[in-house]
């Protein structure tokens, strides 16, 4: 694991952490990003906030150990096929190509031991943000920290926060800890999409996960001494696309088994184009040329064609973010 980002001078209150899906991101990958978000909300030169990136691959090792789990890879994806198949009858393979695709992003869940080292990482992380502040003269009642994630970033984002939440170990607690984050920003959010294809394949996912255990999904909160119940945000945000397969969608389909729709959260869905119409073989082809670069899958790239860009998402919804971040 990387050493987390520290050392940053706050000029402000504010602090975003951007936390990536899979892939391999090293420093510096996500500068156009952060440069997004600040065009966003009407600060191009990112001077409101101070940005954050989780890097937490090494040398592309997920993907080096991809080849270790094939058989269980094709369970997942198979059980993500015939959920899609369902769904999509007569697409001519728009199953097939939406599944692989959904199983490159989501594969990682596999992996016991780096799920766990990314959990410990990101609570890491949030510390040293949270001293970053505090030495910049913001004490931690007057921290404003954000997360923005995308695909499976928003899956060890919600581990994370539940972490913090039910551990009082960590040190993160709302109330206790005064560590209750500004906003949390989820794009394309794969989190029900893995809850239910676990659930259908015991075993297939070691490990326990609040993403499985929980009675139904809900965000994480500290019940205080006198029983009152404080979130560990202000605000909770799901931005998925009606093209995006990771996020719950297949061909403007809502897919209830997949998308993460969770009580306390803002919903958006971006009516989404392709650069050749809308058409189900026009989707089959932009997830086949997303799958074929080392950065479609991710959604690091900014191509119209791909569904899942996180760029887009960012683009697509600077009003909003406009006003979250205001």
């Amino acid at each position: 694991m990387p050493t987390p980002q520290q050392g940053k001078q706050w000029t402000t209150e504010r602090a975003v952490l951007f936390v990536h899906g899979v892939g391999n991101a090293a420093p510096g990958h996500y500068d156009d990003l952060a440069a997004t978000l600040g065009s966003a909300i009407g600060d191009p030169n990112v001077q409101s906030f101070t940005p954050y990136v989780l890097y937490y691959d090494e040398l592309n090792e997920w993907f080096e150990r991809k080849t270790r789990f094939g058989n269980i890879l094709a369970a997942l994806e198979l059980a993500i096929r015939n959920r899609f198949a369902a769904e999509t009858e007569g697409s001519g393979g728009l199953a097939e190509v939406a599944a692989n695709f959904a199983g490159d992003v989501l594969y990682p869940v596999l992996i016991q031991d780096a799920r766990e080292a990314v959990l410990r990482f990101f609570i890491n992380q949030i510390h040293h943000m949270r001293l970053d502040g505090k030495l910049s003269g913001f004490d931690f009642y007057e921290q404003k920290i954000s997360i923005v994630a995308h695909s499976l970033g928003c899956f060890h984002t919600f581990e994370a926060l539940h972490r913090m939440a039910a551990d009082p170990r960590q040190r993160l607690l709302p109330v206790t800890d005064l560590m209750t984050f500004e906003n949390v920003i989820f794009m394309a959010s794969p989190v029900q999409l893995i809850r239910t294809v676990a659930s259908a394949i015991q075993g297939i996912v070691p490990g326990r996960l609040a993403t499985t255990a929980l009675p139904k999904l809900t965000f994480p909160f500290e019940r205080t001494l006198t029983g009152d119940v404080q979130p560990s945000s202000h605000r909770w945000i799901s931005i998925t696309g009606d093209l995006d397969p990771v996020g719950g969608h297949l061909f403007r389909k809502l897919l209830k088994w997949a998308y993460a729709d969770i009580s306390e959260q803002a919903s958006l869905v971006d009516a989404q184009t392709l650069a050749n119409g809308a058409s189900k073989d026009e989707l089959k082809a932009s997830l086949r040329e997303a799958l074929s670069t080392s950065t479609g899958a991710t959604g690091m790239d900014v191509s119209l064609n791909n569904p899942h860009s996180w760029t887009g998402y960012i683009e697509r919804n600077a009003g909003g973010l406009a006003q979250w971040f205001a």
